[in-house]
């Protein structure tokens, strides 16, 4: 378990009163503003979890079949708009920590192309992104990248996790410090967890959720047909 509050400061930029003191009228407007998005979203979160835990099954743990459904507008350019507190498309808070209903994506550790998306996805939490042709490259940039102390340090700490115990000062400060160095807030701390699997994983395949953003002249039509989906 994680302290919210420092969670919330140390990773996805909220300004405590404190420092808000230390602010330009300018300054301190934004940072307000930052704030209340943050305090949204973690109460829509704190929402969700009521009613998971409202509707488990009588055991006192989550069963996940809660059906979350997400209302959407259509614009006069054809695209889908979500609407709601919980809504992947405008936060990305939420983006990284939604998933399908099962595992999107199966990879084959022998199988080459399977380890490369694999690995691309992840490196996309820690804000690498190849450009057209340049896979290799990121590839490269992030097996560099995942050797460095502060990420070798964070997934030991992940590793050592046990749900329902509180992490100390010191483990939480290895883990927000790595997912700082990521840079991209919950994504970087969902690659991070994927990758603390990944590398604890003793089977040919491995199972996970992450995605990697394209784009394109056909993805107006893609997107909005998954926004229609309902297997979440």
């Amino acid at each position: 378990m994680l302290d919210v509050d420092k969670f919330k400061e140390e990773v996805l930029g909220y300004t405590s009163d404190e420092r808000m003191e230390d602010l330009i009228n300018t300054k301190a407007r934004r940072a307000r503003s930052i704030n209340n998005s943050i305090d949204r979203e973690f109460e829509a979160l704190g929402f969700l979890i009521e009613d998971l835990i409202n509707n488990d099954d009588g055991s006192g743990e989550f069963t996940y079949s809660l059906p979350i459904y997400n209302n959407a507008k259509l614009s006069k350019n054809t695209r889908a708009t979500m609407l709601g507190k919980i809504n992947p498309q405008t936060s990305k808070f939420f983006r990284p920590l939604m998933s399908y209903k099962k595992d999107a994506v199966v990879a084959n550790l022998n199988n080459t192309k399977d380890v490369e998306q694999l690995k691309l996805s992840i490196a996309a939490g820690f804000g690498i992104t190849p450009e057209k042709n340049q896979e290799e490259k990121a590839i490269k940039e992030y097996e560099a990248k995942i050797k460095e102390p502060v990420i070798t340090k964070a997934l030991k700490v992940i590793n050592s996790m046990q749900e329902g115990i509180q992490l100390n000062d010191a483990a939480q400060t290895i883990l927000f410090d790595a997912i700082k160095e990521a840079g991209t807030g919950t994504h970087g701390l969902a690659s991070l967890m994927t990758l603390a699997r990944l590398q604890s994983n003793t089977g040919s395949e491995f199972k996970y959720n992450l995605f990697r953003e394209a784009d394109g002249i056909t993805n107006g039509m893609a997107i909005t047909l998954l926004q229609y989906a309902t297997n979440f």
